[in-house]
């Protein structure tokens, strides 16, 4: 927006995983997340399952062949090139929290004629939000 002082957009990570330490078989389970995750391979086996790949050059290989739908490749893209604070009070309200999955479903699923219109759609409902919890 402009003159704002951020842009609002948090940026984490789809889901995280760890291997405990008494499962039967800790270091192939190391192994196995480490290729599912960092490899070509398994980058295409995933493909977004679990989000765009995080690594930058699993991503590059994923858009080269053509595998990850680009409207999640564009939104992730710019996300990371125009990421706010990773944690404020608005980040961490569960009300706007499903207000934005709702709307990047949206957005998946091209319910909206633009990305501006998503925009709007989140200054509005985030004027709502805020209006209905005052500080």
């Amino acid at each position: 927006m402009k003159g704002g002082k951020e842009s609002g957009i948090e940026v984490r990570p789809s889901c995280l995983f760890a291997v405990n330490k008494n499962c039967a078989n800790p270091d192939v389970a190391a192994k196995f997340l480490a290729f599912i995750f960092n490899s070509e391979k398994g980058a295409e086996n995933l493909l977004d399952t679990y989000s765009v790949p995080a690594r930058e050059d699993l991503r590059a290989f994923c858009n080269e062949k053509e595998l990850l739908d680009a409207s999640a490749v564009e939104n992730v893209n710019y996300s990371l090139e125009n990421s706010g604070s990773v944690v404020n009070a608005w980040s961490n309200n569960a009300e706007v929290e499903a207000m934005m999955t709702e709307i990047m479903q949206k957005i998946a699923y091209k319910q909206y004629g633009s990305m501006e219109e998503a925009a709007q759609e989140v200054m509005d409902r985030i004027a709502q939000i805020a209006a209905a919890n005052p500080a």
